[in-house]
């Protein structure tokens, strides 16, 4: 049906800006790997998008074993953050997003005693930007 799918060491999305504190270094190494399942988005997918997204949307809107971390708009996306555990020792986070341009997917972050608010202040200290070579790279997997 086009979807995507695959696990990416941490090391090819998340790398720590040089002048990161030791506490951001521990928590990208709890991170252990990254599952992920993606749909881009196109002109003869709408339908098959709009389910996918309405399941994953009832997933994770009815049930007992993920709790919310967080919402945000970026970049035409609409993101919210899962995880599962107690708030202290995490072994997974999920991320779903979705957008109309860009698809509907599903990031699975693995690892052990994960911290939920460490994980958040240390992906806004990571280099997301333009010029981080591994992203581009990843990122041409989803461009046809």
């Amino acid at each position: 049906m086009g979807f995507y799918t695959g696990d990416l060491p941490v090391s090819s999305v998340l790398s720590a800006k040089a002048d990161v504190s030791d506490e951001i270094k521990e928590t990208i190494k709890s991170i252990k790997k990254i599952n992920f399942v993606f749909l881009p988005k196109t002109a003869n997918n709408t339908a098959a998008y709009e389910v996918e997204k309405g399941k994953l949307t009832n997933i994770f809107k009815d049930n007992n074993v993920y709790r919310s971390l967080m919402s945000m708009k970026a970049k035409g996306m609409n993101v919210n953050i899962y995880y599962s555990g107690d708030t202290e020792n995490v072994d997974e986070v999920i991320a779903f997003g979705y957008g109309d341009t860009a698809g509907v997917g599903v990031a699975r972050l693995l690892g052990k005693n994960m911290n939920p608010a460490k994980i958040l202040t240390t992906l806004k200290s990571m280099d997301f930007d333009g010029d981080n070579a591994a992203l581009k790279q990843f990122s041409k997997m989803f461009n046809k």
